[in-house]
């Protein structure tokens, strides 16, 4: 005969969660995004924003939120206009209501607006770096659509390393329209390089990899 087999008695729930919850915690720490406050991507009511991005041409304001509204007036690159308001987000993007100094009021696109004076062009600095494009989900290379700062991915928003440029700066990539946002990181963007959100995966490997592309970081 064979002697009976000997099963381990089982752990007491008691004595697991304990464990369970030191090892959640000690998750949650490691995976905790950046404090949103790190990253300055919203431009208060009341404050300086400045036309930029636009290389050359002007910034249109909208009578209402969104690109399919009625244009109230034209505003040339380094003009700088007074947020008077919270933004909307319009389908393609924030909106917010700015003022001109001439009193003319609209709405204007966020990816051309850039917090601060005309003087954020002379105070920043420039690099050359690469510059690819990334998109939401595996495919695109992102995990979910929440960046590092805790921001939803969309047009305008960047991954850097922020060794390199600070999280909340503010760029101008040479041959990309508008102001992008330095929100986000990715395990393969080390050193100068710089990964530009775009709404499809497709879309992403499109853009292709470009390299010794001048980025200029904007003065704060």
């Amino acid at each position: 005969m064979h002697a009976p087999t000997s099963r381990p008695r089982p752990v007491p729930l008691a004595r697991l969660l304990p464990l369970a919850c030191s090892l959640a915690l000690a998750a949650l720490v490691a995976l905790a995004p950046a404090q949103p406050a790190l990253a300055r991507w919203l431009l208060p009511r009341g404050g300086t924003v400045v036309v930029a991005g636009t290389w050359g041409a002007s910034l249109v304001l909208h009578a209402a939120p969104g690109a399919d509204q009625p244009v109230v007036a034209s505003v040339p690159e380094g003009t700088e206009l007074t947020v008077s308001g919270a933004p909307v987000w319009a389908g393609d993007g924030l909106y917010y209501p700015v003022r001109h100094p001439s009193g003319v009021a609209g709405w204007a696109f966020d990816l051309y607006l850039a917090a601060g004076r005309f003087s954020i062009f002379s105070s920043g600095f420039s690099i050359q770096a690469r510059v690819t494009g990334y998109s939401d989900g595996p495919e695109g290379g992102a995990l979910g659509f929440l960046t590092r700062t805790s921001t939803v991915t969309r047009w305008g928003v960047a991954a850097v390393d922020p060794s390199v440029i600070p999280l909340g700066a503010r760029l101008l990539i040479q041959g990309l329209p508008g102001v992008y946002q330095a929100e986000d990181t990715g395990s393969g963007v080390v050193g100068r390089w710089v990964d530009v959100w775009f709404p499809t995966p497709e879309a992403a490997r499109a853009f292709g990899v470009h390299d010794g592309v001048m980025v200029t970081v904007l003065g704060w």
